[in-house]
This record gives C-alpha cells, structure tokens and sequence, in this order.
C-alpha cells in the first residue's frame, strides 16, 4: 500500500488540495491508484490506496476524529496477552472505522496493543491533539515536520517537501550517520526539520509544542525461567509460535508472493505457509551461479510451488539504481535493494508480498560467545557497537577508513562518530547489560533492522502490502528469549524446525554454510573452522581465495563490466563540485580504481555515494524524478 499523508493546520483551514498535493509523490511508480481523503476543518489526510487496496478503507473523518493508516492490523491483544479482537486477515487491510471505535472505547491506549505492522495517526479535534503511532518495529516508516502554521506527516520524506522553501535545510547529522554507519540514527533524516516517528512509539501533539514521546514497548532479553537454551527447544517452540504467525498472515484463498533465496527464513515461512493451504508464488534472483538461484527454486519445487527464477546482471543494477534511491528518499544504499527488481515483475494480480528478514539474526559471530568468556578484554562497547550498524567506515577512535573525507569535513565527522557511539552504548537500558551480546542485539534491532527492513517494505509496497512473519510480536517476544549462543547461530535453530515441518527440505543446502539446513553443531563448526582458513590462506595467497556466498555478486560487477564502472564513474566523478564539501575528489579516484580491481570491501561506501549524489539532483536540485517502471 503506497502509503499516507496528513496535514493539521494550527491556524485556519486545512485545504484537501494541500493534502492531495502532498500526496501526488507517493504515487510514484504506481501502476494504478486512488486517492481517498477524510478531513475536518482544520485537518486532512490522505490515503494513497491503490487499485489492489481501493476497498481497503484507510482514512475515515468521524466526528470530529480523523484517522488514517498505513500497513496492515490482524489483531488486538488484551492485556494478558491473548487476542481479544481479531481483524479481516484475508484483506490487504481493514476498515478505519474499526480503529475509530477502538479509540473512542479505549483511548489512545488501545494502540500499545495493535498486532501487525502499521503506522497510525489520529487527528481529535474536540481534543486538538494529534498522536502519531508506530508499531513495536516502525515497519511502516511515517516521517513529520512542525512549524509555526502546521504540523505534517507522511510515509516519505518527498512528500513533506511540498510544505517547506527550496532548497530545504539539510540535516549534517543525519548525512552524517548515513555516511559512516549506513543509515541515520536516532529519528534523523536528511532534512534538519524532518523527523522519523521511533519504532514502538506514541507521539502526542497539543498546543502547537513540540511532540511528547511515549516508548510503550522495550526489547528485553530474558534469563530466568522459560529461557530456551537448547536449540530443539527452542526450534520447536518458534514452529508452534510461528505456524499461527503464518497461518494469520497467509490466510488460504489470498494471492501471495514470496522471494525465496537459498536462506532459511524464507524456506520457513514457505514451508508452514504451504501447510497452511496458502497458495504462493514465488521468485528467485541471483547472479549467474549464485547459490540462491539455484536452491531457492529447488525448495520451490520440493513444496510443489511456481518460481520465476531470473538471473541479474550488471545491466540489472544499474536500471534499478535511480528508482530505489527516489523511493527511499536517498536514505537506502541501491546495493541492497535488489527486490525492487522483483516489485516490478509482479503479476497484475499481486496482492501481498510474504517477507522473509528475520528479526534475530545474531551480529555476532558463531564462537564469540565462547570468546567472551575468555578475553573479555576484546568486546569493548565501542566495537560491539560497531557491529550493530551497516558496514561502518570509521575505527572505534572515531577516524573513518578509507581516508575519503575532505579535509574540512573528516574533524566533524570524527566527533559524530564518536558521540554517536557513545549515545547508542548509552541507550542500552540496564536489563540488557548482562553480556555484550545482548548489548549488541538490543542496538541492532533498535538501529539497523528497523531502518533497513522499512526500506525493502518501501520498494516493494509500490505494487503491493507487504507482511513481515518474523517481526510480529509474538515472535519476537519468543526471541527475546533464546540465549546468545542461539540468536548468534539462528539458522541452528531455523534448519532444526525446518527438519519438524519438512525433513525434505532441511536436506537442501543453506547457501551461507553449504551445508544441508538440519545439520548438528559440529557439521557446523566444522564448516566454520574451514571458512575461516580458506579466508586466511586467501588473504595471503589471493589465488587461493573462494569466492563469498553471495546472492549477487557485486564484487565481480564492477571489477569486470566496463557499462558499469562507466555509469559509477559518471555519478561520482563528473558531478558538480557541490558535493566536495564532503568528499576528496582525489581520493574518490582512487577509492574506484580500488574497487574496480577488486577491493570489494569499498562497496558499501560506493553505493552511498551514489545514492547521495542522485539524492542530491532529486531533492535538493529538484532534478526530474525518474521515469516509473512499467
């Protein structure tokens, strides 16, 4: 569902026009939609539905009480728990005006109890307060801004600049945080006005002052009775948890679609979909002889499923680049958003999208919990902090790496670093201090995988909903559970409740390890302990080096397509001067030629850079956007 929009003016009208104009961006790329509206005197929002969710009715004015939503709500929980109220799963979504008589009913409240993944506003007039709400994980990104004559929202930043003067004041520290750690921290963005509602979060308007934040749910990791620490354990209580997970989110009869890789998330939710009587069609990429390509339609085919399987090419990559950067408002890295390949392959039909991320994908490494016990010394927060963000560039002193800063710039983005650091080490509350593993969990899923997660439901929302088994609450509630050892080995514990729902399939390789999905620990630690000297003995003999287990293989791209290195050349080199401030012209050559003989290790960074150059035209030159994909 392509998203929401919302004005409240603090002195006057609110004009559904102004409202229509900011919604006009988040039709971007939409094969077909419709435009709903609901408003009172002083408010209006908007509800870009589309043709798939036109009866999805999204935004409703009710007596005064406007409200609109974007995402999905499947249930309501009572307070021990249980689901007191159940919503039409079958539907891309429900009725507004069932959320207006929970409101009405319960008050602002009844929202901390929302099973699904959503963001909420609710404009009371009578009130005049306007709460804006997320659910536990903010999977549906709602940004805000505030002013002296308004307070607006919407689920892309692009719409909120059709409310401020050109060119909008820039936000250092959110390009900043995307820079060095892959994404913006906090509730940043690029715009030093605009703001991102925090996950698990009511925020409360009143009065034209500044919002009040509310955190209504915190992840914690529990150690006393019904810890899981056993990997059976825990895989048959995830099966249990998630077979109803999956059951509420693939209901039979709907047309569902999941990418399936070679991974094991995917392999789950499609094997306890099909249990389910759910009717799937899947999709598979990869670049030529990449594992994905080939297992992912082999589960496909073992579950008696269709797949599209495509292979990607460079060419693949380079088309898909200046649309995902536009959709995501510049904040997402192209290198990552190879599923906008598949969003514009769906059939007409398409629906709901089933998305496989998992939500406890340990940032550790397998034998860093033995590790730990024994040279404690080397888990500093600073490091392990590190960890929890997206390929950082910078040291734990702060000194970023490669030295590709201008002169000017690299002493400010030094001391960001570091403060940035030491406010994330600081937000982890004290129940989750027992072990730098849980420190690193709880900055993860608090930092990285809303952030990241959000935007794959951006490109992919452009043609239909999407769901998100593994972060509904009560899986993640289960998660928080598992003791380290388990969140860092997770696909232990997936590959076994693999093996309970289907031993044929466990059989099948995982991609990352090569080895079948069901395997015991030692098969592991074995396929471990030989990564990690094949890597050895390639850093010091690079003819011996394997190559990664990778779905696309990036690397291989642009150190072997001439067009590709081409168009990064183009981007990054033949710019105007604006974006040196920055950046060292010189060392962006030499960070290329780098890259382009084989230091992949550059990608991440090179994929920023090309997503702020194009942010730059976008949003900040008001450059044409680019043409939707048809």
């Amino acid at each position: 569902m392509p998203g929401l929009a919302g004005h409240v003016a603090l002195h006057g009208t609110a004009g559904d026009q102004l409202v229509r104009d900011m919604a006009v961006p988040l039709a971007f790329s939409r094969l077909a939609h419709t435009l709903d509206i609901a408003s009172t005197h002083n408010a209006a929002l908007a509800c870009d539905a589309g043709a798939q969710n036109a009866l999805s009715h999204r935004v409703i004015a009710d007596n005064g009480v406007v409200l609109g939503i974007d995402g999905e709500i499947f249930s309501m929980a009572d307070p021990e728990g249980a689901a007191s109220e159940r919503f039409a799963s079958g539907e891309p979504g429900h009725p507004a005006a069932a959320l207006v008589k929970l409101y009405r009913r319960f008050g602002i409240e009844f929202a901390t109890r929302l099973r699904g993944h959503f963001a909420l506003a609710i404009w009371d007039a009578p009130a005049e307060t306007l709460f804006l709400v997320s659910d536990r994980f903010g999977m549906r990104p709602l940004y805000y801004l505030q002013n002296d004559a308004c307070i607006a929202f919407a689920s892309e930043v692009k719409a909120l600049l059709t409310l401020v003067p050109a060119p909008p004041p820039v936000d250092e520290q959110g390009l900043c945080d995307y820079i060095l750690f892959g994404i913006p921290l906090d509730n940043r963005t690029f715009f030093a006005n605009i703001h991102c509602v925090p996950p698990a979060s009511i925020l409360t308007f009143r009065n034209g002052q500044p919002p009040s934040t509310r955190r209504y749910w915190e992840l914690e990791f529990h150690r006393g009775p019904g810890a899981f620490r056993s990997v059976d354990a825990a895989a048959h209580a995830l099966k249990t948890t998630l077979q109803d997970v999956v059951a509420e989110a693939a209901p039979p009869g709907l047309p569902l679609e999941l990418p399936i890789s070679g991974g094991l998330d995917t392999r789950c939710i499609a094997t306890l979909a099909v249990a389910c009587g759910s009717a799937l069609r899947t999709y598979s990429i990869g670049s030529e002889h990449s594992e994905d390509l080939r297992v992912g339609p082999l589960v496909a085919r073992q579950l008696g499923l269709p797949n599209h399987a495509w292979t990607l090419t460079p060419r693949d990559f380079i088309e898909w680049t200046e649309e995902a950067v536009y959709l995501t408002d510049g904040m997402y890295n192209p290198i990552d958003s190879p599923i906008l390949f598949i969003a514009r392959r769906l059939p007409g039909d398409a629906r709901v999208v089933l998305d496989g991320a998992s939500s406890f994908d340990g940032r550790f490494r397998f034998l860093d919990p033995l590790l730990f016990r024994l040279l404690p010394a080397l888990y500093c927060d600073a490091g392990m902090t590190l960890k929890a963000l997206v390929a950082p560039i910078v040291h734990h002193d702060g000194h970023p790496a490669p030295r590709v800063l201008h002169p000017d710039y690299e002493p400010f983005a030094r001391e960001h670093a570091l403060a940035a650091l030491r406010a994330l080490a600081e937000s982890v509350p004290p129940a989750n201090q027992t072990n730098p593993f849980d420190r690193i969990d709880f900055i993860d899923l608090r930092n990285r995988l809303p952030r990241c997660n959000v935007m794959g439901t951006v490109l992919l929302r452009s043609r239909c909903e999407v769901r998100h088994p593994f972060f509904d609450p009560r899986v993640v509630d289960l998660v928080t559970r598992f003791r380290p050892f388990l969140r860092a080995k997770e696909k232990l514990v997936l590959g076994r409740l693999i093996h309970m729902a289907a031993p044929e399939l466990a059989a099948l390789v995982y991609e990352r390890t090569g080895i079948p999905a069901d395997s015991h620990l030692a098969r592991h630690l074995l396929a471990y302990g030989t990564t990690v000297l094949r890597r050895g003995a390639g850093r010091l003999l690079p003819a011996t080096a394997t190559k990664p287990r990778v779905a696309i293989d990036f690397g291989a791209w642009v150190q072997h397509d001439p067009p590709l290195q081409s168009f990064i050349r183009a981007l990054l080199l033949d710019a105007p001067a604006a974006r040196q401030t920055r950046f060292r012209p010189d060392a962006i050559d030499t960070l290329l030629k780098h890259l382009f003989t084989g230091h992949t290790a550059h990608l991440p960074l090179v994929g920023r850079m090309i997503s702020l150059e194009l942010w730059r035209r976008y949003f900040l030159e008001h450059q044409t956007p680019p043409p939707p994909a048809t």
